[in-house]
């Protein structure tokens, strides 16, 4: 079997488990359960990368997995990382400023790279208990629009379609939140 079909294949199976995971953090309160499909997305998409040599895609799910890993494990003592938490924060910030001006200069790689800090800053408040569900939705869906004119320059409609998913997933999860008599 032709290797790059097989990683495709591979990863594909791990872009749904992380679609699950995110449709389990925008529509119920089981975040957890969430973090769980998320680190195994992480895995999948690290062995799949792998055979690929896409390094960069391997740095951001093992970063990525192991935020999972501490999610899933939800750490109670969060007292030791309120610095730490006051800091990604304010990169949260940082990171969607250069975005926006990245977009703005029609710089769309660094606009991609600010957009891979926004979720994982965002990730990592989440597990952390710092972000609401709701506020890792809104973060997902800023960075989604900041990150679709990368995903075009680069041609990777793969991935273009399933963060399309995840966004609509997340915008369903936001309406469920604001208009939860609507929803049903």
């Amino acid at each position: 079997m032709d290797v790059v079909f097989f990683a495709n294949a591979i990863n594909a199976v791990g872009v749904f488990f992380g679609l699950m995971a995110h449709a389990y953090i925008s529509f119920s309160q089981q975040i957890r359960k969430g973090h769980g499909f998320y680190l195994v997305s992480c895995v999948l998409i690290v062995v799949g990368s792998y055979l690929l040599s896409s390094w960069p895609v391997i740095a951001l799910n093992v970063g990525w997995g192991l935020i999972a890993f501490y999610g899933f494990l939800y750490a109670s003592d969060l007292k030791v990382n309120e610095k730490i938490l006051g800091i990604s924060t304010r990169l949260l910030w940082l990171s969607l400023l250069v975005g926006v001006l990245a977009v703005c200069v029609k710089d769309y790689d660094l606009a991609g790279f600010s957009v891979t800090s926004i979720y994982i800053l965002a990730y990592a408040l989440l597990a952390a208990k710092r972000f609401s569900n709701i506020d890792y939705i809104w973060w997902c869906s800023i960075g989604f629009i900041l990150l679709i004119p990368h995903l075009v320059m680069v041609n990777q409609y793969s991935v273009l379609a399933g963060e399309t998913i995840g966004f609509i997933i997340g915008l369903f999860g936001l309406v469920k939140h604001y208009y939860p008599a609507q929803a049903k």
